[in-house]
């Protein structure tokens, strides 16, 4: 086995020449998986990668649904914001899933496309930027809380992102919470900042 990334046949090596049971952590298309497999059904080396057994090919069937891993995930959120904020239109739209679903409760709107959802952003109207404040990962969901700037006025935005397994935005659902004055309370422990 070599160094760095082990694919499938470095996997399964060990546990082919060991006779056992096949666990492997491996790297497969820049995601992280890991092989369960019983039953060798091949000899499978370095040398002979084109010998197949039935844990590889279960294995190419797990890793072809498996999720971004959280770094992933919060690559290709920063860069949605990052694209967004240049007006990249072309490589903005290379993240967005063309079954993209966009939601925002609070005004009762909805997107059916990534083409869709790329227009809302065309479209915005002024001079506008989104900041990360903080950007909360796990594979393949996140949940990200922005300060919109828009021709000198500011607003928070909480969006909720899912990703495919091809690293694809496929739903957003924001919310943009409006500052409010709460109602009298009588616990003491409520401040006012």
């Amino acid at each position: 086995m070599g160094g760095g990334s082990t694919d499938i046949g470095d996997a399964l090596y060990l546990g082919a020449y060991l006779a056992l049971p096949c666990l492997g952590i491996f790297s497969f298309k820049g995601l992280g998986g890991i092989v369960l497999g019983v039953g060798i059904v091949g000899a499978v080396s370095q040398d002979s990668p084109h010998i197949l057994s039935i844990p590889i090919l279960r294995a190419e069937k797990i890793m072809t649904n498996a999720l971004p891993s959280s770094a992933a995930t919060r690559a290709v959120i920063e860069r949605h914001w990052k694209l967004a904020n240049e007006r990249n239109w072309q490589e903005f739209a290379l993240l967005l899933a063309t079954d993209l679903q966009y939601h925002t409760p609070m005004t009762r709107e909805r997107i059916h496309s990534g083409a869709g959802y790329l227009d809302l952003f065309v479209t915005w109207p002024g001079n506008w930027r989104a900041e990360i404040e903080e950007l909360i990962c796990e594979e393949g969901k996140a949940a990200c809380r922005i300060t919109f700037l828009s021709d000198g006025e500011s607003m928070a935005g909480i969006s909720f992102f899912t990703l495919s397994a091809q690293g694809q935005i496929t739903s957003v659902t924001e919310f943009w919470p409006e500052p409010y004055e709460p109602p009298a309370r009588m616990s003491m422990h409520m401040l006012r900042y």
